[in-house]
């Protein structure tokens, strides 16, 4: 029973902080997410900002439990990139995972690096800082301190004094460090090193004595510190290193409406540098003074804003004594005027805007200039949090509400219509539809949180203008009334075609509202572009504020898209050998000759005349390639006002821009390969015809390459011919007699035994299409009821839309010009309507408009229509 007893105490007793932490703990941290940009420049004559801006996103999640001091922390850095990608590029430079421990007995922090990309610290890399003090309550204590990255471990023992807010630390430090020791800064001042490797190498570290004092009072801080002994001794294969070196340093910061920080570090050291192959020994004493000053204002503008103006410099100096030569120094300054703004709209949402613009002197002259510009929404964590989790309330709230309304339209043609718009919402699942008997409209939107926490993600599901897409973000709502949304965007499945059904529709109306001359030509080359590769649809953001109380509703809506794609298709055509006609014979040869000797020309009776029959193959391969990138910027303002008596107002603007850039590039690779065979014809015609028949009737020659002369001789030697000689179509110079044939001759005039000729051509065509639209919607009417049950509306509807259609690139006369075209509309309908409601929100509807077209400041038309049917409201 005893040991029972005593197990039960036990339990009690490691129970007991779970039992107490929900009346003690405190939650806090924030999620933030940030953007920083960077132009550097040396001052040039010409600074294009766009050009030499990069861009870098970040986002944090920090937790921190108090009553333990537990805290989690993880750190997302992205890639430096420029502007342009910036919506596109979501790469990850650094992923951070840190352990933090705030408690005064186990204090420091343990970073451990999924992903990194710096050459500092690699993937997978720990690095540790954590100092132990089990009698942290009393003035003296002894603290165990541990800290390095993965092996590399530096042990500390601290004899701590603490009273009234003064404190004196001493601390002896032993070093494990086992990687290599870079000293390539350490000695980056000697000219003796340029064929040594300084980072491959082992060192050993020595016993350090570290002494920091100082004083923390309520909204400043005063501390000193000196680290004494820092020796390392670095062994390489060529050479041996050796630093003694001894640290100051001077630490001072007030905070309050002027804010005031000052840290001063002073090292002198003693450099050793000996080179085992020659017995080299180089010495020399460094002294070397850092400072950080910053002097600035904290101005509570109101309760939610906070300006901070301030004025910082950086200061780095040294000095180099080599081989007691006399000292050279080195001298660098920075100085960096700064603004803050931080706005605090809500308890828990924080916006800061950074803006620092640091100017670099080196020596005595301006080394260079760059801005650097930090924005950052940070939602703040408390126990809030921990309050949704213990509420004893339900979750899961069921609202849905909507209307049906359908009906005929009695005008000249009588159509039938329909519309619709309804919503379920459960909390943490929300759908909502509406549409016509044309399309529909939908989405759903999930938190997978379930709980209702003031800020909580959401996925959506969206089917709009028939395009599908998705989305993520995180939502803001303090009420059932007021939300912000804000997140990413990107289309699943596009419902039009961007080139069939957008930029060739644009690009020929545009050109036939200019009255294009080129406009056929322009059109059969838009009929040679096709696209079947998959599209890129790029992740962009998008921003969604909703305001809804009883009888007034805003709604503001700001998205964008990206959408690229690359398409290349290759065809190749492969002819076969055909031969050319044959005009006249290249060569010929005397067959027999009766005559007494060679005066006698009557006396010739045959020849062998010689044909080049050639003989063409032609292969063409045809590439095309085309680039596609599509931007859409939307930006939508609703807004509705409305009672069931009196006044009744509502407002739809819509501004939209759409932008599609598309290069078609067309290569023509043309390859002619030639040969020739030659045919013999034995005739007695002085000057021959040739025919297609009689070419048939001859004999093929069989040639030799390299010996096409001896291949004819070989061949009237096989028919017997008088002689061997090979004669031309040339005359000698005197005109008697004809040339005899070279080898050189009939190379020049034989494809033998193939000629290859290569022919290609480009064409590069840019088509840019760019669209603004406007669109406006209003309505102003009053409602009354004459009788029970009844509510007739007077009011007047007005429509504009605004189209502008810029089209550019487009190529006439060796040049490229644009062209545009402007569409205005207006539509003015009064109307009248009376409703009647049946029963369990059932009523009948009859109504009356006008409207009235007027298109580009010229009258359209005029209509009367009238309207009747059904409206379910719930």
């Amino acid at each position: 029973m005893k040991y029972i007893i005593n197990h039960k105490n036990i339990m009690c007793l490691l129970l007991l902080p779970l039992i107490t932490y929900s009346h003690e703990s405190n939650i806090n941290g924030d999620i933030a997410f940030g953007i920083t940009s960077e132009l550097n420049s040396s001052i040039p004559l010409k600074l294009d900002l766009l050009k030499n801006m990069k861009l870098r996103k970040s986002l944090s999640f920090k937790l921190k439990e108090k009553y333990l001091g537990l805290g989690l922390e993880v750190d997302i850095l992205g890639k430096n990139i420029s502007y342009t990608d910036f919506l596109g590029n979501n790469d990850i430079e650094s992923l951070k995972l840190k352990l933090i421990s705030d408690s005064k007995y186990i204090n420091g922090e343990i970073n451990y690096y999924i992903k990194n990309e710096s050459s500092d610290v690699k993937n997978k890399a720990l690095e540790y800082k954590v100092s132990i003090n089990p009698t942290a309550d009393n003035k003296v204590s002894l603290s165990l301190d541990i800290l390095g990255k993965n092996k590399d471990i530096i042990i500390g023992l601290t004899f701590r004094y603490r009273n009234m807010g003064t404190y004196i630390d001493t601390s002896v430090l032993l070093n494990n460090i086992k990687t290599a020791y870079d000293i390539t800064d350490e000695i980056k001042q000697s000219d003796h090193v340029k064929d040594i490797d300084l980072k491959n190498n082992k060192s050993k570290h020595s016993i350090k004595i570290k002494i920091e004092a100082g004083h923390l009072g309520e909204n400043y801080k005063l501390g000193t510190s000196l680290l004494l002994n820092d020796r390392v001794e670095v062994q390489g294969d060529k050479y041996r290193y050796i630093k003694r070196a001894n640290h100051f340093g001077i630490y001072s910061e007030y905070k309050d409406l002027l804010e005031f920080s000052n840290k001063l570090d002073l090292s002198i050291a003693k450099n050793t540098l000996d080179k085992t192959e020659n017995n080299q020994n180089h010495t020399y004493n460094n002294i070397s003074l850092n400072t950080d000053t910053y002097l600035g204002l904290n101005i509570p503008a109101n309760e939610k804003l906070n300006v901070l103006l301030g004025l910082r410099h950086i200061g780095m100096y040294s000095w180099v004594n080599t081989n007691n030569s006399g000292f050279v120094y080195d001298m660098n300054n920075i100085l960096t005027p700064r603004i803050n703004v931080i706005y605090k709209p809500y308890k828990n949402i924080e916006f800061s805007n950074n803006l620092e613009l640091p100017l670099s002197i080196k020596g005595r002259s301006i080394y260079g200039i760059r801005s650097i510009y930090t924005g950052e929404i940070k939602y703040l964590i408390d126990d809030s949090f921990k309050d949704v989790l213990e509420t004893k309330e339900f979750p899961i709230k069921f609202k849905s509400s909507g209307n049906i309304e359908t009906g005929i339209i009695l005008k000249k043609k009588p159509t039938h219509y329909l519309s619709y718009k309804a919503m379920a919402d459960i909390g943490f699942l929300r759908g909502d539809i509406k549409g016509n008997n044309r399309n529909i409209d939908f989405s759903l939107s999930l938190n997978p949180l379930v709980i209702n926490f003031p800020i909580k993600p959401r996925v959506m599901f969206i089917r709009e203008n028939s395009d599908l897409s998705i989305k993520f973000g995180l939502e803001y709502s303090k009420s059932e009334e007021f939300s912000s949304l804000v997140g990413f965007k990107k289309a699943v499945r596009l419902g039009n075609d961007i080139i069939e059904d957008e930029l060739k529709p644009n690009i020929l109306k545009v050109l036939k509202y200019n009255s294009y001359d080129k406009y056929n030509e322009i059109d059969e080359k838009l009929k040679e572009i096709t696209f079947n590769a998959k599209l890129n649809h790029i992740f962009t953001p998008f921003l969604n504020i909703r305001k809804d109380s009883d009888n007034f509703k805003v709604n503001i809506k700001a998205e964008s898209s990206k959408i690229t794609g690359h398409d290349e298709k290759s065809k190749i055509e492969i002819g076969d050998f055909k031969d050319r006609v044959a005009k006249e014979y290249i060569a010929w040869n005397n067959q027999e000759n009766n005559g007494l000797n060679w005066l006698s020309f009557g006396a010739i009776r045959k020849y062998n005349y010689f044909i080049d029959v050639k003989s063409d193959k032609v292969t063409k391969e045809t590439k095309t390639m085309v680039d596609l990138d599509n931007q859409k910027y939307d930006f939508v303002i609703f807004t509705e006002y409305g009672k069931d008596k009196g006044f009744n107002f509502n407002m739809n603007l819509g501004l939209s821009y759409n932008e599609i850039n598309l290069k078609y590039k067309k290569e023509i690779d043309i390859k002619t390969e030639t040969k020739s065979r030659v045919v013999n014809i034995v005739s007695d015609i002085g000057r021959l015809t040739l025919t297609d028949e009689l070419i048939n009737k001859g004999s093929n020659v069989e040639l030799t390459e390299g010996k096409l002369l001896e291949s004819l001789k070989n061949h009237v030697k096989k028919n017997n011919a008088k002689d061997e000689f090979i004669y031309s179509l040339e005359y000698e110079v005197f005109g008697l007699l004809y040339k005899q044939v070279t080898e050189e001759y009939l190379k020049n005039k034989l494809d033998y035994p193939i000629s290859i000729k290569e022919e290609k051509k480009e064409e590069n065509n840019v088509f840019l299409s760019k669209r603004i639209n406007l669109n406006l919607d209003t309505y102003l009417g009053y409602n009354f009821n004459p009788i029970d049950k009844m509510i007739v509306s007077v009011g007047s509807k007005y429509s504009m839309y605004l189209r502008y259609d810029l089209i550019d690139k487009i190529k006439k006369d060796n040049k490229e010009l644009g062209y545009k075209k402007i569409l205005i509309g207006n539509t003015i309908t009064p109307e009248v309507k009376m409703t009647y409601d049946l029963i369990n929100n059932f009523s009948v509807m009859v109504g009356t408009g006008i409207p009235i077209y007027i298109e580009n400041k010229r009258f359209k038309s005029i209509r009367f229509n009238i309207r009747t049917g059904i409206e379910y409201k719930w």
